[in-house]
């Protein structure tokens, strides 16, 4: 700026030219010139201004045109401001302006920074105020500085007054309150607390040692922190009260570290508080009550560590208390699929229950049943597991010696069942031979329609046990597959049909004509329906009526059968699918029978996914009984129907008998020699091998129990010399179950056989062996 200055030609100026310039003009200028601090200097009545270069950024845009103006030009807006300023400084004053905002531009940014500016008198020779000289210090940071600390004043006093916590100011050693913000006057009862003390105030607390404490953290300057301490005091309106607050004193000092007050900051917990004892009160009666019933209570956390057991499982395991080693106790051989199990449990988040050996303090292992489940909060997250251990030792014995009794009594029927088949065997066959040998002597036909009618009797009755002991223990098995309902209803009519006949009931068939489908077992479902109708026809007097209906919508099919007979009493109805069950006997027991055939329709019933219901309109006005199950949609063609002994005239086969039953194994081998085949019979293995040396058959009918070499031994034997590839073996046997059937499977047999064999399954037979032979022929 010096070089400007002297380039400039101030010959026409108001200064004049610069070798006329006082001395003390060019001192003061001197001194501008060579200052760091932003400074100009306004010169005599014209009050020409001049400027340093740490000015320049101030002037921005005006400079340099700025340089040797008139002052008061350079203020827009300001004017009459200006001509005050200099008006007093040229009076002999000087003038400080604190903060003033200058627009600045460095670095091609925009700014406003802060300056204190200070305008003093410059004097010439004769100590004439001829000029202004201004100094600038630069104020940015102390200005932002103050208006930063301003706004946290106005910001915290804000707060203050928000605060929804009781605050106050309590200042000298009376405790006075200085500040009380809204929420504690609220809390005070809006009575008017400014400048008064707490004793004064509140005299009933003085007791309760709040203002010793108070007194103490005012002397040594120790902070305060109480929590849920009881207050009693009165309230603005006298009402005595008592609350529980958490509350802070904490010491006010003030420039010279003196303590001058006491800053209070207070939190209400009294519904905490009265929260937390009546949830102790709760614990307490609960765990109480967790240590009297007899059940072992215990408690894990969400990932499965036990943190808790009751005092029962002490009790019952004998381990020491506070001990949380609850898997110590388990049984070692159930450890690991309980473990298995529970980490399931854990993982999903659903309930744990299994069976388990828990060590008892005697030393034993006993039986308990375990469950437990997750415990959640509102967000649905486990935050623990309640568990329980019941001790059901008892239960499992009794549950065991049951299980035993079960099997027991399924041995002795299937035992009961072979002793009674193998003496029917021949009962049978011979009837059937009576009847093919007696067409022309009725009483000896009668005779023999007796005795076939009592061996089917009998035969029903022990199938009808052995389904009662497979149905308990779940061992039925279907062959399911599409089958026409009124093709089942027409198997069973003929098997019912003789006893129907005998009584001289009315038959009536109300079936449709299109074909009804369902999906099933069509031997089973053929005894359910000859249950229903064998029970109808048993329970109405001579000469009534029988009646089966058929209703169809899109999902179920509905089967009714009806009849006229003698009813039944609602409680009757109530128990009529209760095995064993029957109604009121008769002495001469003229409906005879074991009271199991309806709990049998019931459970095969619900296994093909249906349900049955009975109803009568009461004694002596018949009954009827709906059989509901799932309609299905596929069609197969029907069965072929059986063809007599007379339509199958069939070629003649050599045929090997083997049993160790001699009047079984003679009347089965003359039914089949009726039917004009040769017949073999042997009753030991041996004696068969050497039959099969000599020259192999068509047909080996083998009786299981042979002494020595059993059945399932002897058709190994057959089996392996490759003699017979295309014969027929089956297996006769008095035992009829699952189990039984494949066991003869799995040795070798193509069917398996139950004593009494009739007539029509020995056709049945031969049939078969033709169609293998037809085979094997092409």
């Amino acid at each position: 700026m010096a070089q400007r200055i002297a380039n400039i030609d101030w010959t026409a100026t108001p200064p004049g030219l610069p070798r006329d310039w006082p001395a003390s003009f060019k001192t003061a200028l001197n001194m501008m010139l060579a200052a760091r601090f932003p400074m100009f200097l306004a010169w005599g009545n014209e009050q020409t201004f001049f400027y340093n270069d740490a000015f320049i950024d101030i002037l921005a845009a005006r400079h340099p045109d700025a340089l040797g103006r008139r002052f008061g030009d350079l203020a827009d807006g300001t004017r009459e401001a200006i001509s005050d300023l200099v008006g007093k400084v040229f009076s002999g004053e000087s003038v400080i302006h604190e903060g003033l905002p200058f627009p600045l531009k460095r670095e091609e940014l925009e700014d406003t920074d802060r300056f204190t500016a200070s305008y003093s008198p410059v004097c010439d020779e004769a100590n004439t105020v001829c000029g202004v000289l201004c100094i600038c210090m630069e104020t940015t940071h102390q200005v932002d500085t103050n208006q930063a600390l301003q706004a946290e004043i106005n910001w915290m006093r804000n707060m203050f007054e928000q605060a929804p916590a009781p605050m106050a100011v309590l200042l000298g050693p009376d405790h006075c309150y200085e500040i009380s913000n809204p929420a504690n006057q609220a809390f005070l009862g809006n009575r008017p607390v400014i400048g008064r003390g707490v004793k004064e105030l509140f005299p009933e607390v003085i007791e309760q040692g709040f203002t010793d404490i108070l007194d103490t953290v005012y002397r040594t300057g120790v902070p305060f922190n109480g929590r849920d301490m009881p207050i009693n005091y009165q309230s603005a309106d006298g009402t005595p009260a008592l609350v529980y607050m958490n509350v802070i004193y904490h010491p006010i000092r003030d420039h010279h570290h003196d303590i001058i007050g006491i800053f209070v900051i207070a939190a209400d917990t009294t519904h905490a508080v009265t929260a937390t004892q009546a949830l102790k009160t709760s614990e307490a009666r609960l765990q109480s009550l967790i240590n009297t019933i007899p059940q072992l209570i215990w408690s894990v956390s969400p990932k499965g560590k036990p943190t808790y057991f009751n005092q029962q499982w002490y009790a019952f395991t004998g381990m020491p208390d506070g001990a949380l080693n609850g898997w110590d106790a388990v049984h070692p051989e159930d450890r690991e699929p309980n473990l298995a199990q529970w980490k399931i449990s854990v993982v999903q988040g659903t309930t744990y229950e299994v069976k388990n050996r828990l060590r008892h303090h005697s030393g034993e292992y006993r039986w308990t049943l375990v469950r437990a489940v997750p415990v959640r909060d509102e967000a649905g997250r486990i935050t623990e597991w309640i568990g329980s251990n019941t001790d059901i030792h008892a239960q499992e014995l009794a549950s065991e010696a049951l299980n035993e009794i079960d099997v027991r009594k399924t041995e002795f029927l299937a035992m009961l069942a072979h002793e009674l088949r193998n003496p029917l065997a021949p009962i049978s066959a011979s009837a059937e031979l009576l009847s093919l040998r007696a067409r022309g002597d009725p009483p000896l036909v009668n005779a023999s329609a007796i005795i076939s009618r009592q061996v089917e009797h009998i035969v029903r009755l022990v199938e009808d046990l052995l389904d009662t002991s497979r149905v308990t223990r779940g061992l039925v098995r279907l062959d399911r597959r599409p089958l026409d309902i009124k093709q089942v209803i027409a198997d069973a009519v003929e098997q019912v049909r003789p006893a129907i006949e005998r009584r001289k009931h009315g038959l009536t068939l109300d079936l449709g004509a299109d074909p009804v489908y369902v999906f099933g077992d069509h031997n089973r479902l053929i005894q359910v329906v000859v249950n229903l109708l064998d029970n109808a026809a048993k329970y109405t007097p001579d000469g009534g009526r029988v009646s089966v209906t058929i209703d169809a919508d899109a999902d179920e099919v509905s089967l009714c059968v009806a009849d006229s007979g003698i009813g039944m009493a609602p409680e009757l109805v109530q128990h009529v699918f209760d095995l064993f069950f029957q109604g009121e006997r008769p002495l001469d027991r003229a409906q005879g029978g074991l009271g199991i055939g309806l709990s049998i329709v019931k459970s095969l019933t619900e296994l093909h996914g249906g349900r049955i219901a009975a109803s009568s309109p009461g004694p002596g006005q018949g009954s009827q009984f709906r059989l509901t199950l799932p309609r299905r949609s596929s069609i197969e063609a029907p069965e072929a129907t059986r063809q007599s002994v007379n339509e199958a005239q069939s070629p003649r086969l050599r045929i090997l008998m083997v049993d160790d039953n001699v009047d079984a194994a003679f009347t089965m081998a003359l039914l089949l020699e009726t039917m004009g085949h040769q017949v073999v019979i042997e009753h030991s293995a041996a004696a068969a091998l050497e039959q099969h040396r000599q020259r192999p058959f068509d047909l080996y009918i083998l009786d299981i129990g042979l002494p020595r070499m059993n059945g399932y031994e002897l058709v190994g034997h057959l089996r392996s010399s490759g003699t017979a590839p295309d014969s027929l073996f089956v297996a006769l046997s008095g035992y009829g179950q699952e189990q039984d059937r494949e066991a003869s499977a799995r040795a070798g047999f193509d069917t398996h056989l139950v004593k009494p064999a009739n007539l029509w399954q020995l056709q049945e037979l031969v049939m078969e062996r033709q169609k293998r032979a037809a085979v094997a022929g092409s």
